[in-house]
């Protein structure tokens, strides 16, 4: 079924922001980077309220539409509380095994590079997030899986087949629709399904407006999660875990910049409708 509107409880989210923790800053980074973490410091010496900015290291096995899914948290200067580390390859993304050996490596020097050299320092408590689709590495992972270190902070976020079923639960809360891709073959399932999902979505999927409805697809990725020895299975994704603790660490600022993204659709769409007057 497609649904096109659902409430979220916020009450569902359990990982919470740690108060009074430092503002952490990046030792090189752009300007455009940079300038929410400022802005945190100055207010903070003028006395207003104190919101410290938590990172969320991301090693991702896809390049374009995981990175421009959490694209909104970079644009928007005006959220303070959180910043995504993100790693790929571009072009093909991190494979399997290069996302372990990255990440053991980023472990034991505490240092997270991200793909544009930005570097950062790993504190006790963060978490690596590992971002892999199944594809035609079913087996690999599931091998990685079964020998990690439950000591280690990383985690596998693995989707059954790729990331698009992630995206596909934000307009529907069945994979019903998907029947036709159970009888293929893994790496055929997942090309089908990123280009399948441009057809059952009016319009297309738009990426990088995504996670303006991502209380909507931890919802429906919840209830339609199965898994079997700690794997997905089909149709199923981990990545509500990821976007779950996002939103728990932003706290009022999620829906504060859901509001500004709505203010801006609005803004366009009256300059449109004024221009389609006087032309």
């Amino acid at each position: 079924m497609k649904i096109d509107k659902l409430n979220y409880a916020k009450g569902e989210l359990s990982k919470e922001i740690k108060e009074g923790s430092p503002v952490l800053v990046p030792e090189t980074q752009d300007s455009a980077d940079v300038s929410g973490l400022e802005a945190v410091s100055s207010d903070y010496s003028k006395g207003a309220p104190y919101i410290s900015t938590r990172i969320v290291f991301i090693l991702s096995g896809g390049t374009k539409r995981e990175k421009d899914y959490f694209r909104p948290l970079r644009s928007d200067s005006n959220i303070r509380s959180i910043k995504i580390a993100f790693r790929s390859k571009e072009g093909q993304g991190l494979k399997p095994y290069e996302l372990k050996g990255l990440a053991e490596e980023f472990l034991n020097s505490k240092r997270f590079i991200t793909e544009d050299n930005n570097s950062f320092k790993i504190e006790e408590g963060d978490i690596l997030y590992l971002l892999q689709d199944v594809d035609e590495f079913a087996d690999e992972i599931k091998g990685y899986l079964s020998n990690i270190d439950t000591q280690l902070p990383l985690q596998w976020i693995v989707s059954n087949p790729s990331f698009e079923i992630w995206l596909f639960y934000h307009y529907y809360d069945s994979p019903d629709v998907l029947k036709d891709g159970v009888t293929m073959s893994e790496h055929d399932r997942s090309n089908w399904l990123k280009e399948y999902l441009n057809t059952v979505v009016s319009g297309g999927i738009k990426t990088t407006q995504a996670l303006y409805t991502a209380e909507v697809a931890i919802i429906n990725s919840r209830k339609n999660y199965i898994e079997n020895n700690r794997f997905p299975a089909l149709y199923s994704t981990q990545m509500h875990v990821v976007v779950e603790s996002i939103l728990s660490i932003m706290g009022n600022e999620f829906p504060e910049m859901k509001i500004r993204q709505a203010e801006r659709i609005a803004y366009y769409k009256k300059l449109s409708q004024i221009k389609d007057i006087t032309d």
